[in-house]
C-alpha cells in the first residue's frame, strides 16, 4: 500500500517492529508562495498583517523570514551594526519564497515618513538588485533560510536609517 505525500516536499518512512508499525514523515515542506505557507500552517485567508504567536512580526514577514507564525520562537526581523564604519542591516530570506519582493531601504531621517529610497530588491527570487548590489553577501540556503547581510553605499552618512520592506507583488 502506498499513500500520497502528506504536502509538497515531505513524504513517508515506515519502520516495522515486533508490536508496532510507525509511520513517520519525512522531509521539509516546500512552501514556494504564501498561500501554501499559509495553508500549511492553518492561518486563513487574507492573513498578512495577522499575528498568531503575537511576536510583532506579521504572518508576511514571518513568511519572508522562514520562521513559523505559530510558536513563540522566532527569528528577529533584522539586525542592525556597523562593519568598518559602515552601516549594515541584516535578515534571513526564505529562500523557498518565490512570490514576495524584498526591499532594503534606507532614509537620512524619520520625521514625516522620511525619505527611504531602494537600494537593492530581490522581486520573486529572481536576484538582488540596484545601487547596493556591489556591498551584499546572501549564504547559500540551509534547510531553505539563507542570511543576508547588506552593507549600506552612503559613506559620509552621519544620520542613517535602514529597514527591509516585504511585499506581494
Amino acid at each position: 500500500m502506498t499513500a500520497p505525500a502528506p504536502w509538497p516536499g515531505l513524504g513517508w518512512s515506515v519502520q516495522y517492529d515486533a508490536t508496532a508499525v510507525i509511520l513517520t514523515v519525512t522531509g521539509r515542506p516546500v512552501l514556494a508562495n504564501y498561500d501554501l505557507w499559509a495553508d500549511y500552517h492553518n492561518l486563513g485567508t487574507n492573513s498578512d498583517l495577522n499575528d498568531p504567536n503575537n511576536n510583532g512580526i506579521p504572518n508576511l514577514m514571518e513568511y519572508a523570514l522562514g520562521n513559523n507564525p505559530t510558536v513563540g520562537v522566532y527569528r528577529t526581523a533584522t539586525t542592525h551594526g556597523r562593519s568598518n564604519g559602515w552601516f549594515q542591516i541584516s535578515f534571513t530570506r526564505n529562500a523557498d519564497a518565490t512570490n514576495l519582493a524584498y526591499h532594503v531601504e534606507a532614509a537620512t531621517f524619520l520625521t514625516n515618513g522620511g525619505d527611504w529610497s531602494c537600494i537593492l530588491s530581490n522581486i520573486n527570487a529572481t536576484g538582488w538588485f540596484g545601487p547596493a548590489v556591489d556591498s551584499y553577501s546572501e549564504s547559500a540556503s540551509s534547510n531553505g533560510i539563507a542570511a543576508v547581510i547588506v552593507t549600506d553605499i552612503a559613506p559620509a552618512a552621519t544620520n542613517r536609517f535602514l529597514r527591509l520592506r516585504v511585499t506581494r507583488p
